[in-house]
């Protein structure tokens, strides 16, 4: 639904492309409708879109490793003990990152 509204939104607002792309990468929840919606402008809102929403995942991922840390030093001050400091997921996640492209 919010990607035909977007559609509109880029002959409302009066965006560049590049403006577009940056508004509909950094809001839109899916890769595919952030792909949709910027093809509206050209293939430079899609570039665009598609940079940002993949520098959002990284950021994700460094938040998460971020917030499993301070998480496992508050519990290490609670009780002395070793676990792992990120999250089972994101570890899961890389791995099978690295083996895809490897």
């Amino acid at each position: 639904m919010f990607t035909l509204l977007y559609t509109i939104f880029y002959f409302k607002l009066g965006l560049t492309p590049v403006q577009f792309g940056v508004l509909s990468g950094g809001t839109l929840h899916e890769v595919a409708n952030i792909i949709a919606a910027s093809a509206t402008a050209c293939s430079d809102a899609i570039d665009m879109a598609v940079i940002v929403k993949l520098t959002i995942v990284v950021m994700l991922v460094s938040v998460a490793i971020l917030f499993g840390i301070l998480k496992n030093r508050q519990k290490q001050e609670a009780k002395k003990g070793t676990s792992l400091p990120i999250p089972g997921f994101i570890v899961g996640f890389l791995l099978m990152s690295t083996f895809r492209y490897s």
